[in-house]
């Protein structure tokens, strides 16, 4: 059976204070907590280092994914505010029955009395000139 070497560890007290803390949250011990934050720091390291073809610098990849991140919210926020400005428009152009019923003889009113004053203004029809028999 093979045995693990003990490694000595030192750290600023606020560090220490952070991860004890920690660790009783997740009800682990220090050292298990150390041991399960550094796995889970090798496996998103891997992730990361899996999904760049150029093998950028892990802390490089993070920025630009919070970047990404955050230009994407920025996206939503303005299709939201879009959708917004749509539906106000929609909800101006869209008119009762009886509205339209309005409009429309409103229309025909007008359409009417330009027809009348158009008629009032033509010359009357001559008579049409009988020829001799």
């Amino acid at each position: 059976m093979s045995r693990i070497a003990p490694y000595p560890l030192r750290m600023a007290p606020e560090k220490r204070e952070f991860l004890e803390r920690e660790a009783e949250k997740s009800k682990r011990s220090l050292q298990q907590e150390i041991l399960y934050r550094l796995d889970k720091f090798e496996q998103i390291e891997k992730l990361l280092m899996s999904s760049s073809p150029d093998n950028e610098d892990i802390y490089m990849q993070v920025a630009n994914a919070l970047r990404m991140a955050k230009s994407a919210e920025e996206k939503v926020k303005e299709v939201e505010s879009l959708k917004t400005k749509v539906n106000e428009i929609m909800a101006s152009v869209k008119m009762s029955e009886t509205d339209r019923f309005i409009a429309i003889s409103t229309n025909v009113e007008i359409i009417e009395k330009a027809v009348s004053k158009i008629i009032g203004a033509l010359p009357p029809t001559p008579e049409p000139i009988k020829k001799p028999t």
